[in-house]
């Protein structure tokens, strides 16, 4: 176990560090004096990098939002993560840039009047989106080369009566058949409702 260091171990470090020699014999005063000119000098290069950096990030989140979105667009996701992690703003950020994304895609799916009821009641359902809609909107648009096929919705039990009734408001049938997937693969993932229109809509439970 790592034990504190105390005030002798810091003035030794310092010793070490600023002249280069060992101050255990040194008078005290002299000791706190070269700790507080080391503590000043460090303490305004710090105070300068901060201003350098404080001016770059201004200039960036007070960019155009186009401007801002094309170059969230060639991040991949670890640097959009890393740019959340840095401030408040910055995380509103990056969530509006998925959500642009994701709405993108969802509007391939659904009629663009029915968006926004779409994702109310996802919250609202406590459901979520999954698969390769998901995929395509973690994934830097300008290096994959495949779009979402269906919409698959993650629904907990109790849940799906509120996605039944949104799906036939717009016009969608329910199916039990599930194209292109063999029934014991369907049974398997216990596929509960599949809505076909020109699109293809599943929901899990």
């Amino acid at each position: 176990m790592t034990t504190p260091a105390n005030d002798n171990d810091i003035d030794r470090v310092y010793a070490l560090i600023l002249e280069r020699r060992p101050m255990g014999s040194a008078n005290l005063k002299k000791r706190k004096a070269v700790r507080r000119n080391a503590y000043d000098k460090g303490g305004k290069r710090m105070r300068e990098r901060l201003d350098r950096t404080s001016a770059a990030a201004h200039t960036f989140f007070f960019m155009r939002p186009l401007f801002i979105m094309e170059f969230l667009a060639h991040c991949d996701l670890y640097t959009l993560m890393a740019l959340a992690h840095t401030g408040e703003y910055a995380r509103d950020l990056v969530k509006a840039f998925f959500m642009a994304n994701l709405r993108v895609l969802v509007s391939r799916h659904l009629p663009l009047t029915y968006i926004d009821q779409f994702f109310r009641l996802l919250e609202t359902s406590f459901s979520a989106i999954a698969g390769s809609t998901v995929s395509a909107v973690v994934t830097a648009p300008y290096r994959h080369s495949w779009t979402p096929t269906n919409l698959n919705i993650f629904v907990p039990c109790g849940y799906t009566f509120m996605w039944r009734d949104f799906f036939e408001h717009i016009g969608l049938e329910e199916s039990d058949i599930q194209p292109g997937i063999d029934p014991k693969f369907a049974q398997t993932t216990r596929s509960h409702l599949v809505y076909q229109s020109v699109m293809l809509v599943r929901i899990y439970v």
